[in-house]
């Protein structure tokens, strides 16, 4: 279980810096290719299917989302 706690707060401060940088980048092509890829690693991965079922891992990957399509529109 420890473990798994650490795990979360590595992944939620992993995708904090990256909304972060997503946000203070200025090159537009490279925003939705890394936000596509940071996703996909993510949910396609089944090592971090444990740490999707954590609502605060949920939740970071809802605001990755979320600043996805702010920038897609």
């Amino acid at each position: 279980m420890k473990d798994l706690e650490m795990a979360e707060e590595h992944f939620c401060h992993y995708v904090d810096e990256i909304i972060e940088t997503l946000r203070l980048s200025q090159d537009n092509f490279v925003i939705p290719f890394f936000k596509i890829n940071v996703y996909r690693i993510v949910t396609e991965n089944p090592l971090y299917q444990p740490l999707l079922e954590r609502p605060a891992c949920r939740e970071k990957l809802k605001k990755l989302c979320k600043l996805s399509e702010k920038e897609n529109q």
